[in-house]
């Protein structure tokens, strides 16, 4: 397994989302007001980002900087639709746990019944058998 150094996983990582999202080095050189060479030179590894332009980078790809700099977590963070729609199944699935339990303990009684009834008709049977 190769180890990466921050500077090497966040090259990799910036090409990467340059590549979901179809972006070249000029587009993305424009919109970050540096020169093409500048940002040629970072993706090579030849020079670092500034702090500002890994904050640009991103808020630009909605990037998780865990994941830009570390390679920890996923390359993109939840938009606010997406966490309100994870919170909302939250919720449900709390509803739906809540009354898996209630029925298992509604039927827990019942079971208990059904067993110590299983048991007397065994009982039952097996005294007829030796009778």
């Amino acid at each position: 397994m190769e180890i990466l150094t921050n500077t090497q996983v966040f090259r990799k990582n910036l090409k990467i989302l340059m590549e979901m999202e179809q972006v070249n080095q000029r587009q993305l050189s424009r919109e970050m007001d540096m020169s093409e060479s500048n940002l040629s030179r970072i993706l090579k590894g030849i020079s670092s980002p500034t702090h500002d332009q890994i904050i640009f980078i991103g808020e630009r790809f909605g990037a998780d900087l865990n994941w830009l700099l570390r390679d920890i977590g996923s390359p993109r963070l939840p938009t606010p639709e997406q966490l309100a729609e994870l919170e909302e199944l939250d919720a449900t699935l709390e509803e739906e746990m809540d009354q898996i339990e209630q029925l298992v303990d509604e039927h827990s009684e019942e079971l208990k019944d059904l067993r110590l009834e299983v048991e007397k008709l065994k009982s039952m049977y097996s005294q007829i058998v030796k009778g």
